[in-house]
């Protein structure tokens, strides 16, 4: 009995040595990298990218990095949405296709996606990006 009690000791010393150890690395959040630096962008935010556009909030939700704009002079209403947003979504697409960070982040799952509204808050279009658009 005595030896089997050692057995069944060292058993459960192995099993929780080997908790202590592995699961911080399970826990371990892969895209805290990520989180950290949009917390950080946030924290100089609302901004303005130039004389029409202000970049408000950037987030990271199910794998996917939000950022949500305004178009500061001008409605829905003036906006040509069928013309502009193909050539939006291009230049995105060339912008984050051409950088090796952002073709980090697609392979691994993660989508970009850009949010538009006018000057009085009314959606005007969203653009996702994703893996595939960088072809």
């Amino acid at each position: 009995m005595s030896k089997n009690k050692n057995v069944i000791l060292y058993g459960v010393l192995v099993l929780i040595v080997g908790a202590i150890y592995f699961i911080p690395i399970f826990l371990n959040d892969p895209f805290e990298k990520i989180k950290t630096e949009i917390l950080q962008t946030n924290k100089t935010l609302p901004k303005m990218v130039d004389e029409e556009t202000r970049l408000e909030l950037v987030q990271f939700v199910d794998k996917k990095i939000e950022t949500y704009y305004t178009l500061v002079k001008i409605t829905k209403e003036e906006v040509d949405v069928e013309k502009m947003i193909p050539g939006v979504k291009e230049s995105l697409k060339n912008n984050i296709c051409g950088k090796q960070n952002f073709l980090d982040n697609l392979s691994k799952g993660i989508d970009y996606s850009f949010t538009y509204k006018d000057k009085n808050s009314e959606l005007i279009s969203t653009i996702i990006i994703t893996k595939s658009d960088c072809k």
